[in-house]
């Protein structure tokens, strides 16, 4: 094999400009669904492929000008030089916790952390391990990136870890034209063949299996839904195609060009419609029949919308190819905070949230979205016993409400993980009739569920006990004027929470 690394130049001074156009609307504490744009500064890009990167933001490819950028959860987009002219297609967040992907005109596939520095591995072209034009490119079961070879009909192995050694692993057959590839929920590789229509399901020892679409079908993205199914669309019939990982195909009429597809926080998938009748629109189709799909027009006319992906925000980012934007699609609902859960570990690895918010004191949920190509999970690592997920497979989400503030660890228990997470609930205290009430549960909180409190007071430097109570509220006296600080931890089943960060209020 092959292999070269070559640093790429960071690209200053994409910028953007944000236009907001509201597309629909949802009631109070819903998602509203209205669509922000944020215009990639520099001219003449084609943003294609998102995935969720393991700092918590958007990255996507950019086709025209050989970039790679991100995109923050308030919409700052930054880019970085590739390869010139490379035509960067697939991309994915690896095992590593780097984003990587591939550079089809030049044959190779690249890696970043930061941006700032790209490594590039060169792709033998001959031999028995040759891969040619590499397009889709997947973290696979076995924490390894899998990339497919479009003019080499096949799928290779990259060992994450250095050196960067190249396998191929299966060849699909002379016409395949493989074009992306995906980490099914039952830990094979599954490949989209637009050439002759048809979907692979790859083994990682190199075992194909071939299920056949409808004739013209062009199949091009395909994702794990939280069905337990792979999602493919078919932009060349303008279908999207569900398909069991025995092989089983459903099928689902998709009017406008189905192109890119993900799943969403809220157990929808989405999709974009790029073209002709009900196309330049984000879809929403259910999970299950009846499959009234809703439509949300993207303001920018022609846009091309094309990749897609849940962000760690809870919200759809797409990109417009011919718009030269990216879009977000407002889809988290209130009072909920999100976690994103690769391969490499949680984004953010620390969170923190209010124990409730708005005017109605609506407890804080938090939601992960497991979007590894493995099974992970979420399990309270307090001993409390206050969540656990179970084994999560690739494109589903767990949530639970908070009901008790304090700082709750929690880690996976799937196979060889070692990840963690922080989860700090903060209480809340007001001023009532000369008292303070200090707010430390909510109507989420569960029956012999405790916590203890304590107070900072006026001039002091250190907490000392202001009580334990089983309910929702403590009623604290004051004794001096000043700033007075509580801090909550939660007892339940034997266990106990870390301290909460601390509420302040002045008497």
């Amino acid at each position: 094999m092959s292999h070269r690394r070559r640093a790429g130049r960071a690209l200053a001074g994409i910028g953007l400009l944000a236009v907001a156009a509201v597309a629909s609307a949802g009631p109070a504490g819903a998602a509203t669904h209205a669509i922000s744009q944020f215009t990639i500064k520099s001219p003449n890009n084609q943003p294609g492929d998102m995935t969720i990167g393991n700092d918590g933001n958007v990255w996507f490819v950019d086709q025209a000008t050989s970039k790679i950028a991100r995109v923050t959860k308030s919409g700052g987009i930054a880019g970085f030089l590739a390869t010139a002219n490379s035509h960067p297609v697939g991309i994915t967040t690896g095992s590593d916790g780097a984003v990587w992907f591939t550079e089809t005109a030049v044959n190779r596939v690249a890696r970043t952390v930061t941006g700032k520095t790209i490594n590039q591995i060169v792709l033998p072209t001959t031999g028995p391990n040759a891969v040619k034009s590499p397009r889709g490119i997947t973290a696979g079961p076995d924490g390894n990136l899998y990339v497919v070879g479009f003019s080499t009909n096949n799928v290779a192995r990259i060992n994450v870890g250095t050196p960067h050694t190249v396998t191929s692993i299966a060849s699909l057959g002379a016409g395949k034209g493989p074009v992306r590839i995906a980490t099914g929920p039952d830990g094979n590789l599954w490949v989209t063949e637009t050439t002759s229509h048809q979907v692979a399901r790859v083994t990682p020892g190199g075992a194909v299996t071939q299920f056949t679409l409808p004739a013209k079908s062009a199949p091009s993205r395909i994702v794990s839904g939280p069905d337990g199914n792979l999602w493919v669309t078919e932009p060349g019939t303008s279908r999207v195609a569900v398909i069991t990982t025995s092989g089983t195909i459903s099928q689902i009429n998709v009017a406008g060009k189905p192109t890119g597809i993900t799943s969403g926080a809220d157990n929808f998938m989405w999709a974009t419609l790029q073209t002709g009748t009900g196309g330049n629109a984000i879809a929403r189709i259910p999970l299950v029949a009846p499959r009234t799909i809703k439509r949300f027009t993207v303001p920018t006319a022609k846009s091309l919308p094309s990749g897609i992906t849940v962000g760690a925000d809870g919200n759809i980012w797409f990109s417009e190819t011919a718009g030269n934007k990216i879009g977000r699609l407002m889809d988290a609902p209130g009072h909920t905070s999100f976690v994103a859960v690769n391969d490499h570990g949680y984004a953010p690895a620390s969170q923190g949230i209010a124990l409730q918010t708005g005017k109605n004191h609506t407890p804080t949920k938090v939601e992960w979205l497991f979007r590894g190509a493995r099974s992970h999970s979420v399990v309270d690592s307090t001993g409390t016993n206050l969540f656990s997920s179970g084994s999560q497979a690739p494109g589903t989400n767990f949530s639970t409400t908070f009901g008790s503030a304090g700082t709750f660890t929690y880690h996976s228990t799937v196979g060889a993980d070692t990840m963690t997470g922080t989860i700090k609930v903060t209480p809340s205290a007001v001023l009532s009739n000369g008292n303070i009430i200090v707010s430390v549960g909510n109507s989420a909180m569960g029956a012999g569920v405790t916590c203890d409190v304590q107070v900072e007071v006026p001039g002091a430097s250190s907490f000392v006990s202001a009580g334990t109570t089983g309910n929702t509220t403590l009623t604290y006296n004051p004794s001096a004027h000043g700033v007075y600080k509580f801090q909550v931890r939660t007892n339940n089943g034997g266990g106990t929470s870390g301290w909460s960060p601390s509420a302040r209020v002045t008497f």
